[in-house]
Parts: structure tokens; sequence; C-alpha cells
């Protein structure tokens, strides 16, 4: 059953919302699926907000109730943070590469939203990692120590097989198998030793002449003290060109789409915390299920 972290939930609504169906015409077709797409993109990202800053607070509460020392130390100074981090990444995302912006990236937004996107990624893999060490030590703390260090993973086969508590949680988290091997794919920038980057600005062959042409009108001014034509010439080079929200990592591979990409990696997040919660904080549960009334 979808909810409102599934981006095709919205998707379908604003489909039905505008009309969209297969018999109509196909330019009508296209600009229909078009515009629901851009709105699902949209109100998809603004409902991923409340669960990842939730989620902060959840992960660092939940660390409180943990009876292992090393399991608390990974759910709070590993999870937790890398949480932290991948909210404040999301924001920085939202605030720049917001819906129907036009404008080309300045240098400052270039950079920011390009260590924004490898936050997210560098820690959405960190944090599943996290999850598996603190599971493994509040359940079965003995396993911690025998199991080598690679091996200790929510998607790792070794760990699956050997991590009892794991038995509890295996149909909700293989579900997220096909999704996990994606992002280390094409979405790690540790994978392949390659960061993640957004382009700053996609230009046609035109607005390349015009962009040589204004960094030559930039240099010479500099190279003269004109400094307030030099101001002048590089405020005209940040409108040249059009944004596109998308990133890239490895050059032969296809540019991928800000929206709805980083908000569905990040809803299989909040999933993947709900479902480790269960069995983390069973005992727990069991404890408050026993526990009699005063």
């Amino acid at each position: 059953m979808m909810d409102d972290l599934d981006y095709e939930k919205h998707l379908d609504g604003y489909k039905a919302l505008f009309g969209y169906c297969i018999d109509s015409p196909d330019i009508d077709q296209r600009q229909i699926l078009k515009s629901a797409e851009e709105k699902a993109k949209h109100h998809h990202a603004i409902c991923l907000s409340d669960p990842l800053f939730e989620l902060v607070i959840a992960i660092t509460s939940a660390s409180q109730k943990l009876k292992d020392k090393n399991a608390k130390y990974y759910l709070l100074y590993g999870a937790a943070r890398r949480m932290h981090l991948i909210f404040g990444a999301y924001r920085e995302i939202r605030s720049i590469a917001y819906e129907e912006r036009t404008q080309p990236l300045t240098q400052d937004n270039e950079l920011a939203l390009s260590q924004a996107v490898n936050n997210i990624y560098i820690h959405l893999l960190g944090i599943l990692d996290n999850f598996a060490w603190s599971l493994l030590c509040e359940r079965q703390a003995e396993l911690a120590s025998s199991l080598p260090r690679n091996d200790i993973g929510l998607f790792s086969k070794k760990f699956r097989k050997k991590c009892a508590a794991y038995s509890e949680i295996s149909d909700e988290i293989t579900i997220h198998d096909a999704w996990h091997e994606e992002v280390k794919t094409r979405r790690d920038p540790v994978a392949h030793r390659i960061p993640l980057y957004v382009p700053p600005a996609a230009v046609t062959p035109d607005q390349v002449e015009q962009y040589s042409a204004s960094y030559s009108n930039l240099s010479d001014n500099l190279k003269n003290l004109r400094l307030h034509d030099a101001e002048q010439a590089l405020g005209r080079m940040d409108f040249i060109g059009h944004f596109l929200p998308y990133f890239v990592h490895h050059p032969d591979d296809p540019p991928i789409p800000i929206y709805p990409t980083i908000p569905t990696d990040l809803s299989h997040l909040v999933r993947i915390w709900r479902t480790v919660a269960k069995s983390l904080l069973r005992r727990e549960a069991e404890m408050d299920r026993h526990t009699p009334l005063s």
C-alpha cells in the first residue's frame, strides 16, 4: 500500500486531477503527463521534510533505550550524526534547487549544491551500516567481534545468515535490495572514487560563445583594474544558460534527476529505519508489555 513517501502515489493523484488518459492525443497526453510529473515531484519532495526531521529525533531517542554500550555508540554517534547531516543537506538542496528554478547556479550555489548531494549519498550508505552494527551489538553482541567488519551490513549475505535478529525483519528489508544495489552502483561517490556533481547550467552553442566573450571581457577588465566593469561582466555570466535539476556521477552514465531521485532514496531510508527499530527495540517493547500497570 502506497503512502506519502511514494512518488508514484503523488503522480497518480495529479494524473487523475489533470485528466490524464492514455486515449488522449499524443501531444495532449505528453503535456498533461509532464505537468503531473512536475507537480508530483514538488509535493513528494515537501512530504519528505517532516519524516526526515522526525528521523533525527527518533534515532537519537532510540539510542537512549539500548542496553549495549556499543549499540548505543553506533546509533548515537554514527547514525544520529549522519542523519543530522543528511537532513541538513536535504534542506540545502531544497533551498537551492527549488522547483521551477531556471536561473543558472552561481559558483557558490554550485559548490553548496554539489556538496549537499555528496553528503547525502556518502552518509546514506554509512547510516545503513550503523543500523546493522547497532542491531548486532544489541541483539547478538558476541557475533560482533567474530564477524569480519566488511560483512556487517543489512545487505550483506553473511550478516543476514548469521545475525539472528535479522530474521525478524528479513521480508521488510529484502524489498529494498534492488534499490540498494542501484544506489551503490550509480550514486555512491565512494564506489568509483568520483564525487557527484551538479552542473551549474545547460547551454546552447550560441550561449557557449556568449559565455566565452563575457569571460574574455571579465579577464580584460580585471587585468586593467576596471573593477566595476569586471563585476558587471561577472553578473552577465551568471545569467547565461538554463539550470536543469540533475546531477552526474560517472561520465559514461546519463545524468540523474534530483527530483524524484533524492526524495525517493531518502524514503527508503525512512522505511528501513522503521523496520530496523522494531527489532532493535524489541526488548524494550516486550518489557513495556509485561510491566504491570500501577
